[in-house]
């Protein structure tokens, strides 16, 4: 068993947290104030069975207005969860 296998499942909430973390990152003006999102990793070979879809890429950035994300987090034993996160109106 590799060293990282061993530490995924000693502490499996630690990828959600370090998630959780990098989406408070991209939301916030004051770290992040151009609004970039990070691209997706993709080959560009899009299946043309499927509808398009928005990905995104080098040039994404949060549209205007308030700020509102998302980390989904799929755990073992069923513990499924997702935490938005968001600017609030003050």
């Amino acid at each position: 068993m590799h060293h990282h296998q061993t530490l995924h499942r000693a502490y499996p909430w630690a990828a959600d947290a370090v998630e959780a973390a990098i989406l408070w990152g991209m939301l916030c003006r004051q770290h992040n104030p151009t609004g970039k999102l990070p691209a997706q990793l993709w080959d560009k070979q899009a299946d043309e069975n499927l509808p398009n879809i928005a990905i995104t890429d080098e040039q994404s950035r949060w549209a205007a207005g308030r700020r509102i994300g998302a980390s989904s987090s799929f755990a073992f034993g069923g513990n499924n969860s997702v935490l938005i996160l968001g600017e609030s109106d003050a």
